[in-house]
């Protein structure tokens, strides 16, 4: 018997963002971040990874860790500061507007 799939029981993603710039976590696109209104949402350090999760919709993020899948990476891939920036936009333009606006 085939299980049945339901989007309302699919674990939480994030936006798994890499540059070698995140190794530092003085990196400018945390500044951004930070500016921008998200928080650090993890209880652990930074690890120097090069990868950063970013959840969009609750402006939560948290460092990588070598080895260690804190969420699911939407879109199962990883993606630039750049292109995070682009659908950072692409949604910026619709805050505070109705669902379907």
């Amino acid at each position: 018997m085939m299980e049945e799939k339901l989007i309302s029981k699919t674990p939480s993603e994030a936006f798994l963002v890499r540059d070698e710039s995140l190794k530092d976590m003085n990196a400018p696109f945390y500044k951004w971040l930070r500016k921008n209104g998200y928080e650090h949402a993890w209880h652990k350090g930074h690890y120097g990874c090069e990868w950063v999760h970013v959840n969009i919709t609750h402006k939560l993020y948290a460092y990588g860790m070598p080895g260690i899948g804190i969420v699911k990476a939407t879109g199962n891939h990883a993606i630039t500061i750049d292109e995070f920036y682009t659908i950072h936009d692409i949604y910026k333009k619709y805050e505070g507007r109705d669902l379907m606006d």
